[in-house]
């Protein structure tokens, strides 16, 4: 697996830095950062998993309403998903960790909750209620294990990716350490 410490563009590469060191670096150069370190794994494993969610929701309601959700999901969760992979990436190595959480993990996926809603009325889409708890059960269970993988070397594009094959590989076991991870017993001296 990687180095825990490499991988996470050029925001958090090598040095730790603080979350303040990396909103200035985001901040510094807003464009190159969505356009050279947008994450194009977080975003094609987002955007295909929600839009199966979507259109399995509201494959009842008609066929022709599920694909124009579905569609409209997808194309939304590619690009939003990849931002905030992204942001995660970056701030997955920055001190106080709590605070880098917060702001990639809670924060981020709050705000794109929020846009999806208002994208998902827009548009009409059928069983908004259901879809959007769904999203937002689905946006909170993605995200914690999005930064699970992260600190594990996975889902990172840049300095120390795997490819995206040894990603997928890897998710059965991340799966695995995610969900009972928490069952190990502390170290004995």
């Amino acid at each position: 697996m990687p180095n825990e410490t490499a991988g996470a563009g050029t925001a958090s590469a090598k040095k730790v830095k603080t979350v303040n060191e990396v909103w200035e670096h985001i901040r510094g150069a807003p464009f190159r950062f969505l356009f050279n370190e947008w994450n194009w794994k977080a975003a094609v494993w987002s955007g295909l998993i929600r839009a199966l969610v979507f259109f399995v929701i509201l494959i009842r309601g008609g066929w022709r309403a599920a694909m124009v959700a579905m569609s409209a999901e997808a194309l939304f969760r590619v690009v939003m998903s990849g931002l905030f992979g992204s942001l995660m990436q970056a701030f997955r190595n920055a001190q106080p960790q709590w605070k880098a959480f917060g702001v990639s993990a809670v924060l981020g996926p709050a705000i794109v909750q929020i846009a999806e809603f208002g994208m998902h009325w827009r548009i009409g889409s059928p069983q908004l209620v259901n879809t959007t708890l769904a999203s937002c059960a689905l946006t909170v269970s993605a995200g914690l294990f999005q930064w699970h993988a992260m600190h594990r070397g996975a889902m990172l594009i840049g300095t120390g990716q795997q490819s995206f094959m040894a990603d997928l590989k890897a998710i059965p076991g991340l799966l695995i350490s995610f969900l009972f991870g928490w069952m190990r017993l502390p170290k004995t001296e």
